[in-house]
């Protein structure tokens, strides 16, 4: 109720609008059936909820590993210089500077590979993000009736009363 709409009522009537908690119309048929339908769609909104989260735990930890993946080819480059080096002094086969720079290219790839894909993962996060703001747009509704019909109760336990 609205503050101009609760000083126009008497001040007995006022008093008692005040003073009579929600949970006087417990038991109330309207109010059981709405709390019920809230709950519901609340259950409903859950699985979207953890659609979502779960989405964007594995961005996170997408991102943390292409970090990862970031430093090992910065590291493998600082050494490499050392390593070609030492190699060619010793007169040892490159193999090892194969393995490195294989696995330098399979790092590098999987850099490459985050960064095409996250417009795609931006759109996913959208996306299931209006799907939750969709599921819970029912237990929204439910919530400003639950709302509508407790004020309208509390109205007329106060004139009652009074």
């Amino acid at each position: 109720m609205r503050n101009s709409d609760l000083h126009e009522l008497p001040p007995s009537v006022r008093h008692r609008y005040l003073n009579t908690p929600d949970d006087f119309f417990d038991k109330h048929p309207e109010v059981i059936e709405l709390r019920s339908a809230l709950v519901e769609a609340e259950e409903r909104a859950q699985a979207p909820a953890h659609r979502l989260a779960q989405h964007r735990q594995q961005v996170k930890e997408l991102h943390a590993k292409r970090d990862e993946a970031v430093k090992a080819v910065a590291q493998i480059d600082e050494e490499r210089p050392a390593l070609v080096a030492r190699l060619l002094l010793t007169g040892g086969p490159m193999t090892e500077d194969d393995r490195e720079q294989g696995r330098r290219a399979e790092l590098a790839r999987f850099d490459e590979r985050v960064t095409v894909a996250l417009p795609a993962l931006a759109d996913e996060d959208r996306r299931l993000a209006g799907d939750l703001r969709r599921a819970h747009l029912p237990a929204e509704t439910h919530r400003d009736k639950l709302r509508e019909l407790l004020e309208r109760l509390r109205v007329e336990e106060a004139k009652r009363a009074a």
